[in-house]
């Protein structure tokens, strides 16, 4: 099937890849986020698109044969408007493109081939020709290298909240899917494939994690997987699921499990004597509704914004800081005052302030030690019922 039968390429698919754990658990939210107002962007994802466009450019110039590094460094402290936002370049930042640009860097020396950057990847051949998929299947890899029969796809993870999973990963087996039919339409045949994660800011040892399988395990995921999911979301009436997808849903504020959980909530009731099981089902389902209500609250100060006269809400500022207009005019009017306090700052202020890759603070790193301040409750398995409140823009 020629892609260009289903008409113009939008700027993004509404079953692309950065989407497909939620729409591949809830088909439902596929007809949602086409008919109802979706949220704007939070200030975690426009971060991550200043990163990933550093990355893009630390890439072009190591291609080019520059100094990748100071070129990086030269953006040091400018602020980007994204998506209304302004996005500080700081040097965590930097740091942690860097990370992405060793990575790369290596892997173009071991394979010998360079790297693909930014490049989009279509999957609607998959699909027979008198029944295409509803939308376009598309999505861009950040980095790919091509060599004989083995391919990599990597994917760059700015965010450090939710330590992202690379096994099975639904958004890189579509990407890997998408290569994977470029490939053979032009006669190829690769045998070997991974798909690799590089999350500097993640929260675990392991910076860069990697899932090896062959090119055939990734056409089994295709008919299994990939399709069965496409179709699922044909279905005008098709159903919606809540699970750890929904924190990223993009009409969380609209969805109708989620309104049923808070209307659940709210015939709940509650006693002492509630066993464990019942305990854990009461928490999931709180989970739902904050995650209701606060995609609701976003979604109600987005149309304030635009407008919208909601009775009894208006958008009002935050708390205020108090700071010095003047610093000057003030040390000479409190002259002989004792107005001057000087303490050593915190560990991570001081990793921000020399950078975490400097040679300063790997040693004074090891002075560091993490201790916690008290408790709070939170999950301890990996359970796809999770929501992981805590994170929700991670």
């Amino acid at each position: 099937m020629d892609v260009d039968d289903l008409g113009p390429l939008p700027a993004h698919s509404d079953l692309g890849a950065s989407g497909m754990d939620r729409w591949s658990h809830c088909p439902g939210s596929f007809h949602l986020s086409r008919r109802e107002r979706r949220k704007t962007p939070t200030i975690h994802a426009a971060t991550g698109t200043v990163a990933h466009m550093l990355v893009e450019q630390g890439i072009a110039v190591l291609t080019a044969g520059g100094d990748a590094v100071s070129e990086l460094s030269g953006y040091n402290g400018v602020v980007s408007n994204v998506d209304g936002y302004d996005v500080l370049v700081d040097a965590d930042m930097i740091a942690g493109v860097k990370h992405m640009l060793d990575y790369v860097t290596a892997r173009t020396a071991e394979l010998g081939v360079p790297p693909l950057v930014e490049q989009t990847v279509f999957l609607d051949s998959y699909f027979e020709a008198g029944a295409p998929p509803p939308v376009r299947l598309f999505g861009r890899c950040d980095v790919q290298f091509r060599a004989g029969g083995f391919v990599e796809v990597v994917d760059y993870k700015n965010g450090s909240g939710v330590v992202v999973n690379v096994t099975d990963n639904m958004q890189l087996m579509f990407y890997g899917a998408g290569v994977l039919a470029e490939l053979t339409a032009q006669g190829l045949w690769p045998s070997r494939m991974r798909l690799t994660v590089v999350q500097p800011n993640a929260r675990t040892p392991e910076k860069v994690r990697s899932q090896d399988l062959t090119t055939l395990d990734v056409a089994i995921w295709v008919d299994e997987v990939l399709v069965p999911a496409v179709r699922a979301c044909e279905d005008p009436d098709a159903p919606y699921a809540t699970g750890s997808w929904c924190r990223f849903c993009p009409v969380a504020h609209a969805c109708p499990a989620l309104l049923g959980a808070a209307r659940e909530a709210a015939r709940t009731q509650f006693d002492d004597s509630a066993e464990a099981d019942t305990v854990a089902e009461r928490l999931a389902l709180a989970e739902r509704v904050i995650l209701w209500a606060e995609a609701m609250k976003g979604f109600g100060l987005l149309r304030i914004k635009e407008g919208l006269r909601v009775p009894g809400w208006a958008e009002v500022p935050t708390r205020p800081t108090r700071r010095w207009t003047d610093t000057a005019a003030v040390e000479r009017l409190l002259a002989g005052h004792d107005i001057w306090e000087r303490k050593l700052r915190s560990p991570a202020q001081v990793e921000k302030l020399v950078g975490r890759s400097s040679d300063a603070w790997t040693v004074a790193s090891t002075f560091v030690e993490s201790k916690s301040s008290g408790t709070k409750l939170a999950r301890v398995t990996s359970d796809d019922a999770g929501l992981g409140f805590d994170d929700l823009e991670g």
